[in-house]
């Protein structure tokens, strides 16, 4: 009986979770999520680092894989990837920068995960014309 509740309220805790990863667009590996995302026809970019997470994620649904983190990964780890993964799309994410962004894009990454390279110092307007002026170069990446 004590297990039996244990296992609803866990139930209850897992959809609570679920709900609110949608609500929030949180990217999670887990397949349960993927699956009910899909189920509702959100668009699901879920996180992983490994081939077999990677794998993992793209056979339960994921639309596109972010590999984090990029930067410390490096460009030619996409590179490697695309020898078992040809057809993934994988979303280059975390440092990448003005400076690396070309590269993931040559090594095979579909698209960027921009974070920090994009945040503003200050509301001033030289600040926000700087963030857009690396905005503009992140885009002409893609070349």
């Amino acid at each position: 009986m004590i297990l039996r509740r244990v296992c609803r309220f866990w139930n209850l805790q897992r959809a609570s979770l679920t709900g609110r990863c949608l609500e929030q667009g949180l990217l999670l590996l887990n397949p349960e999520v993927i699956g009910v995302a899909r189920a509702h026809q959100v668009p699901i970019f879920s996180g992983a680092m490994t081939p077999t997470e990677i794998f993992s994620a793209y056979q339960a649904g994921a639309e596109v894989i972010k590999v984090f983190p990029a930067a410390t990964l490096g460009s030619g780890y996409f590179k490697e990837l695309r020898g078992p993964f040809p057809e993934i799309p994988l979303m280059a994410t975390g440092g990448i920068t003005v400076e690396n962004a070309s590269d993931f894009f040559v090594a095979g990454a579909t698209a960027l995960g921009v974070g920090s390279s994009l945040n503003l110092r200050d509301e001033t307007p030289a600040s926000i014309a700087a963030c857009q002026e690396v905005a503009r170069k992140l885009l002409a990446a893609k070349g």
